[in-house]
């Protein structure tokens, strides 16, 4: 897992986003803090979200909050290509709380945003959640485009083994 340079104002800042698998947050979120890592990390249905100062008001579960957005907050964006060609969904991005990220890590400059990614399932509305801290301002597309970096890499090892077994397949029919 690799950064990204993303530009932002008049600078660049190094933007390494993280993608996890595991369904807590807390500590993990903390840790990649202070490591001055961005992140969208898996959160739970049930795990609960509430913004701060300066924010639209938001608390609840992830999934009711999700159930609460109004249309107008879900927008169709691509996570990537797939083997059927782009991975549609309908995504929302909260912004929670806008933080100096200097608090967790001396080296960082600037504000940072805590947020909640949600990603709807066009065809049957199943939600995903994922907790999210980057710089302020980053548009809901990078966050999508990290979230659907998982595909590639877990489907890498799925790719490879078809295309061995296509190899052997062809090897065996040309004999």
């Amino acid at each position: 897992m690799g950064g990204r340079r993303h530009g932002y104002g008049t600078g660049e800042v190094e933007l390494a986003l993280r993608r996890f698998g595991s369904y807590g947050t807390g500590e993990v979120e903390l840790a990649l803090r202070r490591f001055g890592r961005g992140y969208v990390l898996g959160a739970g249905a049930t795990q609960l979200f509430n913004s701060w100062i300066g924010k639209p008001e938001v608390a609840g579960t992830a999934e009711a909050i999700a159930r609460d957005l109004q249309p107008s907050a879900w927008v169709r964006l691509s996570a990537g290509e797939g083997t059927k060609g782009p991975r549609l969904y309908d995504w929302a991005y909260l912004e929670l709380a806008d933080l100096e990220a200097d608090a967790f890590n001396p080296a960082l400059v600037g504000t940072w945003t805590r947020g909640l990614l949600i990603r709807r399932n066009l065809t049957g509305g199943e939600l995903a959640f994922f907790s999210t801290w980057c710089p302020a301002g980053t548009a809901i597309q990078t966050l999508v485009a990290v979230e659907g970096r998982r595909w590639a890499i877990e489907g890498a090892p799925q790719a490879q083994e078809r295309k061995v077994r296509d190899e052997l397949t062809d090897r065996a029919q040309a004999a």
